[in-house]
């Protein structure tokens, strides 16, 4: 059986007590014949009511400050509720968008796109020279723009801290170097790769991306799709590396994604610091470009200790995109020369 609710008239007869009494608990429980958890009891019970303030005045009986003004719990929970839904949308939002990221080009002319690899622009066997000739070529060249593929630093963390003592350049001058080689070319995206996902790397990449003159940057990967204004487009997937290996082929990964997942006409890839190109037909004619790229540190130390064998073509690989050709395969062109890219490009744009 439900005890009854105890009413007003007996908690304010113990709110009086206490007012009257100092707010002392114990001289109240006996003056009112009441054990002192009982007391308590009834004090909560008018607090919850509104009838008085019941906290014990922790300064005396001189002094009363005005009680603190109480959250409503319902009102309280229900704006967090309301907050969540409102972040989980934006969330939403950007995974779609994501999902393939949609660039305008603006004129229906054709386009070009250096794929460059991991860079390791702090490390002391980064090929900072032909890096700099090949972004300076993409940057005076209109219509050319610069996509990375991740590892732009070396970034060590944890055990690997040690490594710095190794290489002559400082943490924070690996990052004025990141930012002076964003700043040479109009980058259309950048992907975080292993090394700038560690710890705060990608923080400060975003930080850097801010300032300068880059379109995305993404941790892992990105897809965008590349759109004229006659409608045609170019899918193009980067990823710093695409799961999947196999001995026979280093584009193996980019195979697989062909052909369970996206059917994107450009998969690159960097990482293993190799070279490999191939073109791939689908039933349908349509052509589909895969690459890795290797990027610009030519010693590793690494490599050698576990004997892996250097496969190379150049640092990156240069597109000149024009979906206006007839022939699938002749939409892509692929230069290892980025001087030859660039003047082949802009014989075409004429």
């Amino acid at each position: 059986m439900n005890t009854p609710a105890l009413r007003d008239e007996v908690l304010m007869e113990a709110v009086r007590a206490m007012e009257e009494n100092d707010y002392k608990v114990n001289i109240c429980a006996k003056l009112l014949n009441l054990p002192r958890s009982t007391l308590q009891h009834r004090l909560r019970l008018a607090e919850e009511r509104g009838l008085k303030p019941a906290r014990p005045n922790p300064i005396g009986s001189e002094i009363h400050i005005a009680p603190e003004p109480k959250e409503d719990a319902e009102d309280a929970i229900r704006e967090l509720v309301e907050r969540k839904k409102a972040r989980m949308s934006k969330s939403l939002e950007r995974e779609k968008w994501e999902h393939l990221i949609p660039v305008q080009v603006k004129e229906e002319r054709p386009i070009g796109l250096f794929l460059v690899g991991d860079p390791h622009i702090d490390d002391d066997y980064c090929d900072i020279g032909g890096l700099e000739r090949d972004l300076s070529t993409v940057g005076k060249t209109p219509g050319f723009f610069a996509g990375h593929i991740g590892d732009l630093t070396n970034n060590w963390v944890g055990r690997l801290q040690r490594l710095y003592a190794n290489q002559s350049t400082r943490f924070d001058e690996g990052l004025k170097l990141t930012e002076w080689m964003l700043g040479l070319a109009p980058n259309l995206f950048v992907v975080g790769g292993n090394h700038d996902c560690w710890e705060k790397g990608m923080d400060l990449l975003r930080f850097i991306v801010r300032q300068g003159t880059t379109g995305h940057l993404q941790a892992h990967g990105a897809r965008m799709a590349l759109r004229w204004p006659s409608g045609k487009e170019i899918r193009i997937h980067a990823r710093h590396n695409f799961s999947g290996k196999s001995q026979y082929s280093d584009t193996h990964g980019m195979k697989r994604e062909l052909l369970w997942g996206h059917r994107d006409h450009v998969l690159v890839a960097g990482h293993l610091h190799i070279d490999e190109a191939r073109i791939e037909p689908s039933l349908d004619g349509d052509a589909h470009w895969l690459f890795r790229v290797s990027g610009y540190k030519l010693i590793d130390e690494y490599a050698k200790e576990n004997n892996f064998k250097s496969k190379r073509l150049a640092p990156g690989v240069a597109l000149v995109i024009d979906p206006s050709q007839p022939v699938p395969a002749e939409r892509i062109k692929p230069f290892w020369d980025v001087e030859r890219a660039a003047a082949y490009l802009t014989w075409i744009r004429k």
